[in-house]
């Protein structure tokens, strides 16, 4: 049993998802639906989630809490001491310039790969691909390892031309 501490309320995109940590549903407590209820309505017609603190494993957290679908959903966040600033990696100061040519054919192939997004299309392969060298161990067959290509992509114009030929078909 968990008590979040609200202290305000502010708009889910005011949270950049880097942020964002581990997500739990939340259920209402015995003879609290109603208070449940108008939370998560409230949360829902003002467009905004609650922001406070949760003890969770003995750790006081930040979390979130937001509507979805029929319930709402507690999301911890980390602490901005945690999370490295992207100014902190090399190799962000490029120097190079991106032709209109190379912007339009990259809108283009984005236009043509661009679809609703649906979780359970994506399965997970290497777990599938790990339970199928288990089933082979358990038949006694013998297991070889599998080489991976790697691709360099040194042309990008002829790369991105590649792609929407690849689409067209």
């Amino acid at each position: 049993k968990k008590k979040l501490e609200i202290e305000f309320f502010t708009h889910e995109y005011d949270i950049d998802p880097l942020y964002m940590n581990k997500s739990y549903y939340v259920l209402p407590e015995r003879g609290g639906e109603k208070a449940y209820l108008l939370l998560k309505e409230i949360l829902q017609i003002t467009s905004k989630v609650a922001v406070g603190r949760v003890i969770i494993k003995n750790r006081e957290r930040v979390a979130m809490l937001r509507p979805f679908k029929q319930g709402m959903l507690l999301t911890t966040l980390h602490y901005i001491e945690d999370i490295l600033p992207i100014e902190s990696f090399p190799g962000l100061n490029i120097s190079e310039r991106v032709s209109r040519e190379e912007l339009e054919l990259a809108k283009e192939l984005v236009r043509r790969y661009t679809k609703p997004f649906h979780l359970e299309k994506f399965r997970d392969r290497y777990k599938e691909a790990l339970m199928e060298i288990i089933k082979k161990k358990a038949r006694g067959e013998k297991i070889r390892p599998v080489e991976l290509e790697i691709k360099e992509t040194k042309d990008l114009m002829k790369a991105l031309k590649a792609s929407i030929q690849i689409k067209k078909k």
